[in-house]
């Protein structure tokens, strides 16, 4: 009996060594070290419940054109199919996308030799998953057979494991409860020799991806990961990791991007989604150094003291804030940018500041006059404060700028204002347009110098109203601020919004930050409902019908949304940006 059982012990143990080991676990350990591009998502029925959510169901079922969609031959077919395959599957399909990518989901791309692509689902129904293989393969075979064409479908063992093929770019095999696809012979050899232990090393064992995945939220459906080193080498996108830009409008507006790129290892991007919000931040990583001399001019000193807080005045779409340091750019530009570049740096020195300024010294004179803080919203108009409504309605903009020394340089601004304004009545003057008649009104103590179109509306037949009476270019010193709007009415209501005008603004950590309200963006749709459908039915040649139709169907899912927001941050040891939206029946079922 002792030796039967040595003998069993020593047999198993013996085949156990011999036997490849079968995988079992996430799919990412399918993935080769090298891949340069992964992307995980946790659960892709979470995405489809989202996209079948009570609010989006009840929007869609409103719409005449997906009601018509629902009543026709084509659904109706649809509609067939999906019925066969669950019948089939003994499943219905939403269970089935549950069942099929319940564990998991994973894409990545290889580079080099050999180069190839890798789709992974990990099934929570393994049996489903082998059931679906099997229908797949049998609904290829059968349309072959129906065209009267030899069956695409190839198979074959490699390593105990069966592997399929039904084009000669499309290849596939199951492994323990994850179905992967391949473009390639290579990727799917590669995959089964990491199952049984051999082939690559896993990208799972890779300090950079633990890196990366450690830096993600707990909260999030899905990330990805891109190595920049990788893609460096292969001379990707070059113009973007040059220290030295070859368009001014780069260092502008990406800061230091290009430097932390050039330098990082990998990117990331994470979503989160829920019934409340969907969220997607993109992830660079820093060494926590202090930014270099030449990039002082886009992020603040201290953290925390970057952009500052957005200005909501009244009836708000939008609104923009930022972290610039225009003087500290300006004497940085040769490091920033190509000598090919300068020259337009040097024009725009001369322009402004002998046609604007009086020929102050452009950098320390004017430049140097401006705080690193800039605000820009964008706002409904209410026609009622003003005497002509236009037929097209335009929202109101204003900018809003810290002045280091506003008693001083504030006149010049408004010498400039009224320059500017000499110069646009001479060229409307030139085309026989109405000019602005240019007047100082005063509101909550500070003088609002404003321009009005000096010709009534009444006086323009029956061409209506104009469009440009959405303008009344204004402009005001309030305390430390320099306000220039499109109309009068959004500089008194920035004025409103600004508060304490001798104080300095609250600040963020961000670099950049914007906030949309969709509520008030859907405002102004319907406030020119009637132009955009006359518009629609001239350019696309639909019935009024048919116009009013696509103009309520847009209004529906742009009701979807509540708000949305973006921020870039720069920290020590991060360059973020995130761009969420808040869904309006979410939000509403959460008591927001």
């Amino acid at each position: 009996m002792t030796r039967r059982l040595l003998f069993s012990a020593l047999f198993v143990s013996v085949m156990t060594w011999l036997t490849p080991p079968i995988y079992a676990g996430e799919p990412a350990k399918l993935v080769p070290q090298d891949a340069a591009v992964y992307v995980e998502v946790s659960d892709a029925s979470r995405l489809v419940d989202r996209l079948l959510a009570p609010d989006i169901v009840r929007t869609l079922g409103s719409i005449d054109q997906f009601r018509q969609f629902t009543e026709s031959n084509d659904f109706t077919q649809l509609r067939a199919v999906v019925t066969f395959l669950e019948a089939r599957l003994g499943t219905t399909w939403r269970q089935a996308i549950g069942d099929l990518t319940g564990g998991g989901a994973v894409f990545a791309v290889k580079p080099g030799s050999p180069d190839y692509v890798l789709v992974m689902l990990r099934a929570k129904d393994p049996k489903l998953l082998h059931r679906t293989n099997d229908l797949l393969i049998e609904l290829v075979e059968n349309d072959a057979k129906d065209k009267g064409r030899e069956s695409p479908v190839k198979s074959r063992d490699y390593k105990g494991v069966k592997a399929w093929s039904l084009d000669k770019n499309e290849f596939h095999t199951i492994v323990d409860d994850t179905i992967i696809f391949t473009n390639k012979q290579d990727g799917l050899k590669a995959v089964i020799e990491m199952a049984a232990g051999e082939g690559p090393r896993a990208i799972t064992e890779s300090a950079t991806w633990k890196e990366a995945r450690a830096r993600q939220g707990e909260d999030r459906i899905g990330w990805a990961m891109v190595r920049l080193d990788m893609l460096r080498q292969a001379g990707v996108a070059k113009d973007i990791y040059q220290e030295k830009a070859a368009d001014a409008g780069i260092p502008i507006f990406l800061g230091g991007l290009g430097r932390v790129l050039s330098r990082a290892e990998y990117a990331t991007a994470s979503l989160v989604l829920n019934d409340q919000r969907m969220a997607l931040r993109f992830d660079v990583p820093r060494d926590g150094s202090d930014w270099p001399e030449a990039y002082r001019g886009f992020y603040a000193a201290k953290p925390g003291e970057e952009a500052a807080e957005p200005l909501r005045p009244a009836g708000t779409i939008a609104s923009l804030s930022f972290y610039r340091d225009l003087k500290a750019m300006w004497d940085a530009r040769d490091q920033l940018v190509t000598p090919e570049v300068l020259p337009q740096f040097t024009e725009l020195e001369n322009n402004l500041g002998n046609v604007l300024f009086g020929g102050r010294e452009f950098a320390n004179e004017v430049l140097g006059e401006f705080g690193p803080r800039f605000r820009v919203v964008a706002a409904t108009q209410d026609y009622k404060r003003v005497k002509v409504a236009p037929d097209i309605k335009v929202p109101a903009f204003a900018l809003v700028m810290e002045l280091n020394h506003p008693d001083e340089f504030g006149k010049e601004l408004l010498v400039s204002y009224q320059s500017l304004m000499g110069l646009v009545n001479l060229g409307l003057g030139q085309q026989n347009q109405p000019r602005f008649m240019v007047s100082t009104e005063n509101y909550k103590g500070f003088p609002v110098h404003g321009a009005r179109f000096l010709q009534r509306a009444a006086g323009e037949g029956d061409k209506g109203v104009h469009l440009r009476y959405n303008f009344s270019p204004a402009v005001t010193i309030a305390g430390r601020y320099f306000v220039v709007g499109s109309t009068v009415e959004i500089v008194q209501d920035v004025i409103d919004a600004l508060g304490d005008t001798s104080a300095p603004p609250k600040t963020t950590p961000h670099n950049v930050i914007a906030e949309v309200n969709v509520a008030r963006l859907i405002e102004v749709l319907e406030q020119n409902r009637e132009p955009i459908v006359n518009q629609n039915i001239v350019d696309d040649g639909n019935t009024r019908e048919q116009a009013e139709a696509e103009f309520g169907l847009a209004l529906k899912l742009v009701g979807l949304l509540r708000k949305g927001q973006f921020t870039w941050t720069a920290e020590p040891k991060s360059m973020h940006v995130e761009l969420s939206v808040d869904f309006e029946q979410g939000q509403k079922a959460a008591g927001k």
